[in-house]
């Protein structure tokens, strides 16, 4: 049934790791030279100063905004495959791996970028780092509800 709790937890999953594409992670600005940098989970945006040309680059930020999108679309094929339990607990096992690779590459990232660029200057994360971390708990709720009905179903099995 899709009306289930865990299919509402899947959903405000999918729904973080949706919002961690638009969200910025990391921002960094010189307020001497107005030099900026934003991190998103596609790609850094580079500003010289505020007349300047706006530079994005994608590599190797792409990677983890392609995860992200492959975990939204996990939650979503998991929610539908409500029939078989067994499925949807290996595909929340999958999920929880890539959430969390996600979240462990573009970390590095930004802490690598903290590092080398305007090192005298304090970068500053922003909201959409913690977005893969809030999916990865609604996420874990869920299977822990799936479990549940497993454990449920094999119960009354016993007692036929």
């Amino acid at each position: 049934m899709i009306q289930r709790v865990q299919s509402i937890f899947l959903l405000i999953s999918s729904i973080c790791m949706i919002g961690f594409l638009f969200l910025p992670v990391w921002l960094k600005l010189d307020p001497g030279s107005g030099e900026m940098y934003k991190v998103f989970s596609t790609f850094m945006l580079y500003q010289e100063n505020a007349e300047s040309v706006v530079q994005f680059i994608y590599l190797p930020y792409a990677y983890s905004g392609g995860v992200a999108v492959l975990t939204a679309i996990i939650s979503w094929i998991e929610i539908f495959k409500y029939k078989n339990r067994l499925t949807q607990i290996k595909l929340g096992t999958l999920n929880s791996l890539l959430m969390t690779g996600s979240l462990v590459f573009l970390v590095y990232l930004t802490y690598n970028a903290q590092n080398e660029i305007l090192p005298n200057i304090l970068g500053e994360y922003k909201l959409g780092l913690f977005m893969p971390a809030v999916a990865l708990i609604f996420n874990s709720i869920a299977n822990r509800y799936i479990r549940k009905d497993e454990k449920l179903v094999k119960s009354v099995d016993r007692i036929r």
